[in-house]
């Protein structure tokens, strides 16, 4: 018989953790850069761990980033993985997914995982009329289950080899009700993020686990106590640049706001302290909206942008492009110019595929400009456009190799001949060509990690 009433009191215990949660960084009030900024504040992390460390608990997981929470009335003992994002609940030795403690931005995790089982199990497929509801089938699992099947591998030794293998897997995927759309991820080399056999053991995963790739955004990697407020007020320049971009574009100031223009420059000079406000009391334009009250509708675009052209922020790029994401293979950042440049493909070149079941963790490059301001729609910029660009959302000091376990599928490309057709000035117009690149050029103070 089931015991309704325990049910409940776990669901609300669970909403009750999950609440607690959220203070650190969840809902956070302010401009874009700030809330941007305090997903990673390192500040909040170590008062939180600090929380975690009590008597007679057990944290011998603490080195792999798995926190202890809370211990219900039944002595269910509960943990965060820092890593994924999940909170796991122990009963008789057994970690569960703690379901209420869950977002929408979690569900791709085990959308990922119901895939790659559909993929490499065609009867799964059929049993489960064409992967319906993975989250039904996912949820109230144990970890061992949920992560039952590792990443997908796949092998290229051709073009055509790849060619083959993304049409396959576009195929499966997009016969499914649930998915929407194919993304891809290329990089020259493939990074890794290591755990303890020990812990992975304790988990009941398989051994993979214990070398899971590592993508974790800019933010995370580089945001410490020392460079804090170097950082957080870079962001907040990178924003401003973005808005000043956006009155070079609007129809209502672009005839005002012409690029190499007197208003222009003078905006684009004034990013630093009181001298937005300086400027905006000053000119006879009402820019004000402009400059600051657009940003819940500017988010996504100023962040991809952000993102797209150097600066640190907590998503990750995509690209719905396989050629694109090829061209990234064998491209890399050349330190002293700032300049992409393509260079001799290696044997070690890795491409990540994501699938996209719902919107609340991916975004498009042409949603995110259509939706930047109340009154106009901005166009999207030529090297955003060209690379196809999308983002994915929804690491923050609790989450921070999220996007690792949404990874459906990976191709190694084990052969120097497997190029791209892409070229450098097509991925990275020059200043005449893209305007946004030459607002951040042209930004004082300069954007620290700006590359052409």
């Amino acid at each position: 018989m089931i015991d309704y009433e325990k049910i409940i009191k776990q669901q609300d215990f669970e909403q009750k953790l999950k609440y607690s949660l959220e203070k650190y960084y969840i809902w956070r009030e302010g401009s874009t850069h700030t809330k941007e900024f305090h997903k990673f504040d390192p500040y909040d992390y170590s008062n939180f761990v600090k929380s975690s460390k009590e008597e007679d608990v057990d944290n011998s997981m603490l080195d792999d980033e798995i926190l202890y929470l809370a211990t219900d009335d039944e002595g269910k003992k509960y943990y965060l993985d820092r890593n994924i994002g999940l909170v796991y609940y122990v009963k008789d030795s057994i970690f569960y997914i703690a379901e209420k403690c869950c977002y929408a931005l979690e569900y791709d995790i085990f959308d990922a995982a119901y895939l790659r089982r559909c993929i490499m199990d065609k009867n799964f497929r059929k049993e489960k009329n064409v992967f319906y509801d993975s989250q039904k089938y996912h949820m109230n699992y144990n970890l061992a289950n949920l992560f039952s099947v590792p990443i997908l591998e796949y092998v290229a030794s051709s073009k055509k080899d790849l060619n083959d293998i993304v049409c396959e897997l576009t195929e499966i995927l997009l016969s499914s009700k649930m998915v929407q759309k194919i993304w891809f991820r290329g990089q020259q080399n493939e990074y890794y993020q290591n755990r303890s056999e020990e812990t992975i053991s304790k988990l009941n995963l398989p051994e993979y686990y214990t070398r899971m790739p590592s993508l974790i955004p800019s933010l995370a990697r580089f945001l410490t106590k020392e460079n804090y407020s170097s950082i957080h007020d870079d962001m907040k320049y990178w924003i401003e640049a973005f808005r000043v971009w956006t009155l070079t574009q609007s129809k209502e100031f672009k005839y005002d706001f012409t690029l190499d223009g007197l208003l222009y420059k003078e905006a684009i000079k004034s990013l630093e302290g009181m001298k937005m406000y300086t400027f905006m009391d000053k000119i006879p334009y009402d820019i004000g909206e402009y400059i600051f009250y657009q940003s819940k509708w500017q988010e996504p675009a100023e962040i991809l942008s952000m993102q797209q052209y150097g600066g640190y922020t907590s998503m990750l790029d995509i690209t719905d492009d396989i050629d694109v994401a090829l061209f990234f293979t064998h491209s890399f950042l050349n330190q002293k110019t700032k300049k992409y440049e393509l260079c001799t493909p290696n044997n070690e070149r890795i491409i990540y595929v994501f699938a996209q079941v719902a919107d609340n963790t991916f975004n498009s490059s042409i949603y995110a400009f259509e939706n930047a301001s109340l009154y106009d729609i901005y166009p999207v910029p030529i090297r955003i456009k060209n690379q196809k660009c999308g983002l994915m959302i929804g690491a923050n000091m609790f989450a921070r190799n999220t996007y690792a376990y949404r990874i459906v599928a990976k191709i190694k490309l084990k052969s120097t001949n497997i190029v791209t057709n892409k070229k450098v000035g097509d991925m990275f117009p020059d200043l005449e060509k893209d305007s946004l690149y030459k607002v951040y050029f042209d930004a004082v103070p300069k954007l620290n990690g700006l590359y052409g």
